[in-house]
């Protein structure tokens, strides 16, 4: 994965990278979008990024959620 291309995210110990791709870089965790949709509750709005993550899943996906979640 190139981190170049990704936003990351601090919260405490926890790093997260937006998106959903399945290679998570060494030392990042990742928080899938039914984790985060039940931490920040939202309507799942569609867009055309979305991937087998369901609907939302590119907003859910961004490394700030995640690592809030986590």
């Amino acid at each position: 994965m190139d981190l170049a291309s990704k936003t990351a995210a601090e919260a405490g110990d926890i790093q997260a990278v937006s998106g959903f791709a399945t290679d998570i870089p060494a030392g990042y965790d990742r928080a899938m979008p039914d984790h985060v949709h039940v931490a920040m509750p939202t309507d799942r709005t569609p867009f055309f990024f979305d991937d087998s993550g369901g609907d939302g899943a590119y907003y859910l996906f961004h490394a700030e959620k995640q690592a809030s979640t986590l």
